[in-house]
């Protein structure tokens, strides 16, 4: 399948090497109002002037500005004109010049008159030497080939008969290029062309293709006889004629020919399309794609360089909107009434040359999904059709209470869309009939079906056409929307208001996508009817109690998606270090120092030996860190998730535990700094350190129990994740992180019921090979059980408001 966004990507991780005839071109514009009195000429009053690099520097430049990179080898002499080819080569960093000096010949220049107003050249005039290059320069030629070939991808070949292209040259370029398994790519002058023998594929224009093969027909048979022939003389793989506005012709060794319609576009200036086309062509092909797909890019580049002035260069953004542009209609025009007015669209189409491609549906209320299906059906084609199940049809296959929308408002949101560029309503139960009528080139349907369950496949493979099979976007279904609506799943009320005037069916589709599920942590719902004009709508609202189980199914449901909230937690920590080398390691470097300085500065100040003093602040540092944190994120855990929640179908407490997730596995990461203190200082442990994993739970629990009651109240009342963080940045300083209760003379009171340093007790004094004392199990203990009851009543209540309050 054509993915136009993929193939551009890889084509600008491309490199070209381009050996051609490099030239100057100058562009002289004006306007002729008079005759000279000296002579019977016109004289050109002349406004601007423009310098290009041109000859196969263009196809350089062309390559350059579709984003890749290009080695480009070619000639010059030792003039002023050189100069400025070389400081424009230099502006353009992706092409790197390899530039052979012949100081016996002038760099080829160009300069032409052209008529501003009628966009029409009026004069050329040329400093050229049009002799092969001497056996030194040609020595010089190979000698950077040889240099610059393994480092591209493919070889492009541009033959303007200036002499860098001497026999020598073209044989021992293709040669080697071939040899590593490198396409070529010539765009050939000589009328010779066994002298590009064992190329991949010759691109001549219809002129030079007659005069080499003295074909002066028309006919197709008469070309690809001719074609033919030239193949075998060349012994290359293709030849691809390019005709102007009547398009390009592809034929391939073994005789199969394929024709590529040009694009319409206003004709401007002609100078250096040939250029662009074998630059997009190379590129293409660089990149894996198919020679089709290739020769039909490159036939876009070549319709918008036409359409500018000069020697133009094409972007990837153009050439994107030329193969993928919007589409050719207005909504109005675009739904189909009679079979007279499909056929004449049809007929219109295929004078053109443009592939129709076809799908269908009932499109009952219109999602993501569709969405995707239609426009990569879109960028596979020229012209997409939608076939559409008339009102009776759709009661034939979804039951007597489908659809929700009439088949004039589905034909209109259909038309709507872009990639759409006709709906045709059919009242069969299948679209047989009316692909046999339309006859596409191309037949796509959602991957959920297989090859043998398209209806048509059959009839459109053999006629030559596709059946293409597009993944789908899993999580999306109109039969699970609709269930959804009826089982009066609850939405947002805040979306009331959205609910639009007589027709519009999409807003309210919308808001219902928005909806949290029963199992998100809504409360059972109160329905209402209310009538819209054309549409029967049943809105669902909330009921202000909600009900105790389902916050229990809630977080149930929460932990079972582990696999969920761990890959979230990760990529919110790959996210935040994306850019970063050290990634996470960062936050362990910074620690670490800190906690150094730390311990120098505190056994100094408590007169102890850093031995006893590194080891209990290191460990203090790493769980007050984690503590905190957990609290800290949690005050805005389901506000910065708001999207997740008003959009995706997931229990509500997934974000709460990927929260936690996230803070234990940067966690983990700066339990490096542990491990290199207790190596470091020798910290002797025991049996005692086995102590660690049930105080690392309770430590858990209670820091779970606290993050999510700051989520909930904050999420409420926004002003409190600014408390919370003001107390917990006052409760640090009256806690033994980095300072022991030992030290004071006087023990007060507020240590033994500071929760937080009983929390800090259970999890540190195993690691420092101590026993944490029976009271700090008991408190911490005590404060799981308090703070988990209060907390999950809490989550009861409030849960089925969270989506309110984000």
């Amino acid at each position: 399948m054509f993915d136009f966004d993929s193939l551009a990507r890889e084509m600008t991780r491309q490199t070209v090497l381009c050996i051609g005839d490099l030239m100057l071109d100058e562009f002289v514009y004006g306007e002729v109002s008079r005759v000279s009195p000296e002579a019977p000429a016109p004289v050109i009053a002349a406004r601007r002037s423009e310098l290009n690099v041109g000859g196969a520097g263009n196809v350089a430049r062309n390559v350059a500005a579709l984003g890749a990179s290009c080695i480009f080898i070619g000639m010059i002499g030792a003039d002023p004109a050189a100069d400025i080819l070389l400081g424009e080569f230099a502006r353009t960093g992706a092409i790197e010049p390899r530039l052979i000096v012949d100081p016996g010949r002038p760099t080829t220049r160009k300069v032409r008159f052209v008529s501003e107003h009628f966009s029409t050249h009026m004069l050329r005039a040329d400093w050229e030497v049009a002799a092969p290059a001497p056996a030194a320069v040609e020595a010089a030629l190979i000698a950077a080939i040889e240099e610059a070939l393994p480092r591209a991808a493919i070889v492009l070949l541009s033959d303007y008969a200036k002499g860098v292209l001497t026999e020598r040259v073209v044989r021992h370029a293709i040669e080697r290029a071939r040899a590593m398994g490198k396409p070529v790519i010539v765009d050939p002058k000589n009328t010779n062309f066994a002298i590009y023998r064992g190329a991949s594929i010759l691109t001549p224009n219809r002129k030079e293709f007659t005069e080499a093969t003295r074909c002066r027909s028309d006919r197709t048979e008469d070309v690809k006889r001719a074609a033919c022939e030239a193949i075998e003389l060349a012994q290359c793989d293709a030849i691809l004629i390019t005709q102007s506005e009547h398009g390009m012709t592809l034929v391939r060794r073994g005789g199969a020919l394929q024709h590529i319609p040009a694009y319409p576009t206003k004709v401007r200036d002609v100078s250096g399309a040939g250029d662009t086309v074998a630059a997009t062509l190379a590129l293409a092909l660089a990149a894996g794609a198919p020679e089709e797909t290739a020769v039909r890019m490159a036939s876009a580049a070549a319709a918008v360089a036409v359409g500018k002035r000069g020697t133009a260069t094409v972007s990837m953004e153009e050439l994107r909107k030329k193969i993928l542009p919007p589409a050719s209609l207005t909504a109005e025009e675009k739904i189909i009434s009679a079979p007279a007015e499909l056929e004449a669209r049809l007929a219109d189409w295929r004078q053109e040359g443009l592939r129709i491609g076809f799908t269908n549906g009932c499109f009952d209320i219109l999602h993501p999904g569709h969405v995707h299906v239609l426009t990569r059906a879109r960028a596979a084609c020229d012209r997409l059709v939608v076939g559409l199940n008339s009102d009776a049809s759709v009661r034939r296959l979804k039951g007597a209470e489908r659809p929700v929308q009439d088949q004039t408002a589905r034909a209109e949101v259909l038309a709507a869309l872009e990639a759409v560029d006709l709906v045709a309503i059919f009242e069969e139960d299948t679209p047989l009939k009316l692909i046999e009528h339309i006859v596409p080139s191309i037949l796509v349907k959602g991957g959920d079906y297989t090859r043998e369950q398209v209806v048509g496949h059959e009839f459109v493979a053999a006629r030559g056409g596709i059946v293409m099979l597009i993944d789908i976007v899993p999580g999306h279904s109109t039969t699970s929307l609709v269930n959804r609506a009826r089982n009066h799943r609850p939405w947002c009320p805040q979306s009331i208001h959205n609910l639009a005037p007589a027709g519009l069916w999409p807003p309210c589709r919308n808001a219902l996508r928005r909806a949290c599920p029963a199992r998100n942590g809504w409360s059972g719902p109160v329905t209402e009817t209310t009538a819209n004009p054309g549409h029967a709508s049943t809105v669902t609202r909330i009921s202000a109690e909600s009900v105790p189980g389902q916050a229990i199914t809630d977080l149930l449901q929460g932990a079972e998606r582990y696999s969920l909230w761990t890959h979230l937690a990760f990529h919110d920590i790959r996210q935040r270090f994306r850019r970063s080398i050290l990634g996470p390691f960062w936050l362990t470097l910074s620690m670490g120092i800190m906690i150094g300085a730390m311990g120098m500065v505190f056994s100094a100040l408590f007169n102890q030996d850093i031995s006893k003093t590194l080891p209990y602040i290191a460990t203090g540092i790493i769980f007050w860190g984690l503590l905190t944190s957990c609290i800290n994120e949690g005050t805005v855990t389901f506000i910065s998730a708001e999207s997740f929640i008003r959009n995706v179908p997931v229990p509500v407490s997934v974000h709460f535990f990927r929260m936690m997730a996230r803070n234990v596995f940067i966690w983990l990461f700066n339990m490096a700094i542990y491990l290199a203190v207790i190596v470091l200082f020798h910290v002797p442990l025991g049996w005692n350190i086995l102590l660690f994993l049930p105080g690392f739970v309770l430590f858990l629990l209670n820091a779970g129990w606290i993050a999510l009651a700051s989520a909930i109240l904050s999420t409420r009342y926004r002003d409190i994740p600014q408390v919370i963080a003001n107390v917990v940045q006052v409760v640090f300083f009256v806690t033994p992180v980095f300072w022991s209760p030992q030290v004071l003379s006087n023990r007060p009171a507020f240590i033994d019921l500071n929760p937080f340093y009983h929390l800090l007790s259970i999890v540190r004094d195993p690691l420092l090979g101590t026993t944490p004392q029976a009271e700090s199990w008991l408190f911490c203990i005590a404060l799981a059980a308090l703070g988990l009851l209060v907390t999950f009543r809490l989550y009861r209540r409030a849960h089925a408001r969270i989506a309110y309050w984000v």
